[in-house]
């Protein structure tokens, strides 16, 4: 089971690979909204500080929802990605209810240098998976996506 501690270090990673991912996306052209930073101080108190996405990302005059996770896995395509299938997100958190409609998925890599892009009209080729979260050592549903739909590619640096 992580500790509170350990949680909090995973958030605040997690925001890191959001804020290069937000970076990169407003230098492709993109705007892009965040909703606030907030780091919950017990892990029961999860379910308080849910957000409606990660980032809101306007398409042709739409916003639409794009949910960003960072793995632990180092890849830089898909060639060198350790298996066959990605983790889209747990199932509850994958078909939730957002504040904007659901574009798809980000996973960044370990070293926040690369990301794949899972878009919500790969869809079909989603499967639901029981698999054991070693972090908290509990079994719970996952989405998986064979990394043949996923778009695979390079985050540049951060410049401020």
């Amino acid at each position: 089971m992580r500790s509170d501690q350990q949680i909090k270090i995973d958030i605040t990673n997690s925001l890191s690979a959001v804020c290069r991912l937000a970076n990169h996306m407003v230098k492709q052209g993109y705007d892009i909204q965040m909703d606030g930073f907030r780091i919950r101080s017990r892990k029961e108190d999860r379910f308080l500080f849910q957000d409606s996405c990660d980032l809101a990302v306007k398409i042709e005059e739409e916003w639409r929802a794009l949910e960003v996770k960072c793995r632990k896995d180092l890849f830089t395509c898909m060639a060198d990605f350790p298996r066959s299938t990605v983790f889209v997100d747990s199932k509850s958190k994958t078909f939730r209810r957002r504040k904007y409609p659901l574009l798809g998925f980000v996973q960044v890599s370990r070293d926040h240098e690369y990301g794949f892009f899972i878009h919500r009209d790969t869809r079909e080729h989603w499967r639901i998976r029981r698999i054991r979260d070693g972090r908290d050592n509990v079994y719970t549903n996952m989405v998986i996506c064979p990394k043949e739909y996923c778009n695979f590619f390079k985050i540049d640096k951060v410049v401020l």
